[in-house]
């Protein structure tokens, strides 16, 4: 993770001086960052975006005094955590229980993709007719663009997205029985 912040770092000079921050400095400022967001996850990804802060701006941060530094790093350690509360206060927010609600079908095939079940979204795509197959398939796995595998298989950009519509539909479908048979 160093290599990528030394990236941002010009001068010899300034990169030990950054180094020694991100030793010295790197446990506390996640003390500080996991006090005010109570998540692990979340306090690293503050720590990081204060880090790259401070990488960017090496040359303005106090080198002489040793206090004034620990002070500069913690609170940009604290103020990135504070710019990350808003985010996880509404991802709280929604993840609670009196939030729940029914996904709608593009919003469960985009989990299924996403999730653990993709071998099995794979074999459900691979049942298909080949015209929804062969736009899923270039959609979901290769990753053009509707305009681009219209391009490719030679139809029109309207005929793709209603046939990747349809497909998506239909995928949704058998992959509700095939988890009801699980079941």
């Amino acid at each position: 993770m160093l290599s990528i912040y030394a990236a941002l770092i010009d001068e010899d000079e300034d990169l030990r001086f950054f180094e020694h921050i991100y030793w010295d400095y790197g446990s506390q400022m996640l003390s500080v960052a996991l006090s005010i967001l109570k998540d692990p996850p979340e306090a690293e990804d503050a720590v990081q975006n204060a880090l790259l802060g401070i990488a960017r701006s090496i040359k303005s941060v106090p080198r002489k005094n040793q206090r004034v530094l620990r002070a500069y790093v913690l609170t940009a350690a604290r103020n990135a955590a504070c710019a990350l509360l808003p985010e996880k206060k509404q991802r709280d927010k929604q993840i609670g229980i009196d939030n729940l609600r029914i996904p709608n079908q593009e919003e469960l095939f985009e989990t299924i993709l996403r999730s653990q079940e993709y071998e099995l979204l794979l074999r459900i795509i691979n049942t298909l007719p080949i015209q929804y197959r062969e736009v899923l398939m270039l959609r979901y796995v290769v990753g053009l663009k509707p305009r681009e595998i219209a391009k490719v298989l030679g139809r029109r950009t309207a005929t793709v997205q209603q046939q990747l519509t349809r497909g998506k539909s239909k995928v949704v479908e058998l992959y509700r029985k095939e988890v009801a048979l699980d079941e």
